[in-house]
């Protein structure tokens, strides 16, 4: 049936028993082919994916929004992008409707799903002794250098001890370590205040309290930063946050931003939501560049740092369970589903190179739901199978 939609929406030629039957679908759903506008289709999409959701018996569709396929070098794409989108819903539910006809799922997965990414991290202190942290437990963890560390619902809180004396540097025990697994995200509550999410696969290096004129942490994998403005006692010279990557060092004083910086890439992105931050690149040779609200910066090693527009939802999606893909390839996509499910990838040969998909979907739902979506979308190209948790990606015959 998606064949046929995507036929007719072009303007190409139908058989009389094509037409028939495309008339029979669309009547038993409300629809004429005279009526099949583009707001129509969009009324039809979202139609079938609530009667997936309340349907019993039926796996939750996963909610997708503006998801858009790509022409690839290896196969002729028959419909546009935008269309080919919403019939991927039509395709999804059409196949599963009928109770009385048995339905074969696009991809064969097995008994046995895999969970979204859950609350959980490892606390690393500085004399290496290490701490489990859940999405459960509100309790003291320890008390450390002037802060009492403790975990709360809303995630890991460093909070002062109790004492208005500013830490000493020269007695200071070192850093702590907090990471995330592939397939847990968390947070943490900094001792100046200042609020760190982590996606997967992260780790935030930072000290139990910091000094009384600069605050340093040090990044790898992705995170979320929300900076409180602190200023040296006394004066209104502010006191500066820095973030250290493998790239180079994000120089703040109160603002809001995103990190990506996962040592599998060979790059750098931060995204500025709110204030400004300040990018300096490793190498001294490398001009320094401000970002402003709206931008993100692409730091590459050796090359000049480039700024440009950002699209903020996109880099910030993932804090709200969402997987945002801009043109992304493949492999890019499959990437960031590998570590938010703690998966292995595994790719057959004839991958695309180019870009493959390009918006929403949510990453709160099992690893099959969000596979048999994928494969809905874009499966005239590539095809999915899971065996325990490897993930195969192959070209479609």
């Amino acid at each position: 049936m998606r064949d046929l939609l995507a036929r007719h929406v072009k303007g190409d030629f139908l058989r009389e028993d094509e037409l028939l039957q495309l008339d029979q679908w669309l009547q038993a759903n409300g629809f004429t082919r005279e009526s099949l506008t583009d707001h129509s289709l969009q009324e039809l999409a979202l139609y079938t994916q609530k009667a997936a959701l309340f349907n019993p018996g039926k796996k939750r569709l996963p909610k997708v929004i503006r998801m858009h396929v790509f022409r690839m070098q290896f196969i002729r794409i028959t419909a546009a992008a935008v269309v080919l989108a919403l019939l991927s819903l039509v395709a999804y539910w059409g196949i599963n409707r009928n109770p009385s006809t048995p339905s074969q799922p696009v991809t064969q997965h097995q008994p046995t799903d895999i969970s979204p990414a859950t609350s959980q991290a490892i606390l690393t202190l500085a004399d290496h002794s290490t701490i489990q942290l859940g999405a459960t437990g509100q309790d003291t963890v320890v008390y450390q250098d002037g802060s009492v560390i403790r975990r709360t619902q809303d995630g890991l809180v460093y909070a002062p001890a109790g004492t208005n004396e500013a830490p000493d540097p020269q007695k200071s025990i070192g850093f702590n370590t907090l990471t995330t697994p592939e397939g847990g995200f968390y947070r943490v509550t900094l001792p100046d205040g200042s609020g760190v999410w982590l996606n997967a696969a992260s780790s935030l290096k930072f000290p139990p309290s910091f000094s009384a004129d600069e605050r340093l942490v040090e990044l790898t994998g992705e995170g979320f930063f929300d900076i409180q403005r602190k200023y040296i006692a006394g004066t209104k010279t502010r006191i500066p946050f820095r973030v250290k990557t493998a790239q180079g060092i994000i120089e703040v004083t109160g603002t809001r931003f995103n990190v990506n910086v996962y040592n599998d890439a060979d790059n750098q992105v931060t995204t500025l939501v709110e204030g400004a931050v300040t990018i300096r690149s490793n190498s001294h040779q490398i001009p320094a560049c401000q970002l402003l609200p709206g931008q993100k910066a692409l730091s590459v090693p050796g090359k000049a740092i480039v700024i440009s527009p950002a699209n903020i939802a996109a880099a910030t999606g993932w804090m709200k369970g969402w997987f945002t893909f801009e043109k992304a390839g493949i492999k890019e996509a499959m990437q960031q589903i590998a570590r938010w499910y703690g998966v292995e990838i595994k790719y057959g040969p004839g991958m695309p190179g180019g870009p493959v998909i390009d918006g929403s979907v949510e990453r709160t739902i099992p690893l099959s739901n969000l596979l048999t979506q994928l494969e809905a979308t874009i499966g005239e190209n590539l095809q999915f199978r899971m065996e325990g948790k490897v993930v195969f990606v192959s070209v479609r015959k």
